[in-house]
């Protein structure tokens, strides 16, 4: 009888130890998948607003927009990879001009800057942008002040080496860089915000896809000749455009990357001669025809000015953009899109 009962407290000792050691057993398991739940929580991510890419901080830089120098003896140019967007203009003659917008990151060095023009200045007023130039014509300063808009002129800070510096590789006027750092201080001593709550343009993740292919657009302006074509080639591995020029790849003068866009925007709008020096009017508020060219494909839309940005639009409503940087190319209604532009 004393050895049963003994055998009895024997079995309850052994079954306790068991439970004691499977519940240690369960509680070890469940610790690291809490811990690694809680190591997936996802990260908070936002989304830069001319680019629609995500990235990892709150960004509420204020746009800068840089005229950057297209004349032959300026190639290839410094920091235009760094763009958000980057309008292509006529300016005089044959030659185009660029509006870099900077917005998402702000590059190092930009350049070469070149002179400013009332259009240029009124499409960088209305994306509400610091205005990196380096000189103009006195009624070009007139129109500047009468817009009010925030400026950095280099002719006023001319190889300074804060602001501005002269590349001792090229010749002037083509050799005029704008430092980004030095030209953020010199805008806030002038009472420039540097902070702006930036309107987002609309973005998709849709591919797009239409009866016309887009492998291949060539672009020639009005007085240039037929071997002067800028060319965006299609880079299906990338699913991005890259830019040639007169035969030349656009590159990057320091990285030698390649200029690439994920969305081109080809608008057509009128310009008017106004000098005997070839100096235009361009009319960026009144909208027009346009083509609308990513993933491959041609989509012909119209363009307008809302809220001061040149958006894609069709029956009414904004035209999705993909994600990543946008080329917009400016060609004067007459002769015309479809005498200007070819789509292969």
């Amino acid at each position: 009888m004393k050895m049963s009962r003994i055998f009895i407290v024997l079995l309850v000792f052994v079954a306790v130890l068991y439970g004691c050691s499977n519940k240690t057993d369960d509680e070890t398991h469940e610790q690291p998948e809490k811990e690694e739940q809680e190591e997936k929580e996802p990260a908070v991510t936002y989304t830069a607003p001319l680019t629609g890419e995500e990235i990892s901080e709150e960004n509420d830089r204020r746009i800068v927009s840089v005229m950057v120098n297209n004349h032959p003896a300026a190639r290839p140019q410094t920091g235009l990879l760094d763009a958000d967007m980057t309008f292509e203009i006529l300016a005089e003659g044959s030659i185009t001009r660029f509006l870099a917008l900077y917005q998402s990151e702000y590059p190092e060095v930009v350049g070469p800057v070149r002179s400013a023009r009332d259009y240029y200045i009124d499409l960088a007023n209305d994306y509400d942008s610091i205005y990196v130039f380096h000189g103009a014509i006195y009624f070009v300063y007139d129109h500047m002040t009468s817009v009010g808009i925030d400026a950095i002129d280099g002719a006023s800070y001319d190889n300074d080496r804060v602001i501005f510096e002269r590349a001792s590789h090229r010749q002037a006027p083509h050799n005029s860089y704008v430092k980004f750092s030095g030209m953020l201080e010199k805008a806030e001593e002038k009472g420039y915000r540097l902070t702006d709550d930036v309107k987002a343009l609309t973005f998709t993740d849709s591919t797009l896809t239409t009866d016309e292919k887009a492998e291949s657009v060539d672009i020639l302006y009005p007085g240039r000749q037929a071997n002067e074509t800028i060319t965006y080639e299609f880079n299906e591995g990338d699913n991005v455009y890259e830019r040639y020029d007169t035969g030349e790849q656009t590159i990057d003068y320091e990285t030698e990357d390649p200029i690439e866009m994920s969305n081109l925007f080809i608008v057509e709008a009128s310009h008017q001669v106004i000098d005997e020096e070839g100096r235009r009017a361009i009319n960026l508020e009144d909208g027009g025809n346009g083509l609308l060219i990513r993933d491959g494909y041609v989509e012909s839309v119209e363009w307008a000015n809302e809220d001061g940005m040149i958006v894609p639009m069709k029956d009414g409503k904004q035209v999705a953009l993909s994600r990543g940087k946008t080329w917009v190319n400016v060609v004067p209604t007459d002769p015309g899109i479809e005498a200007i532009v070819n789509i292969r």
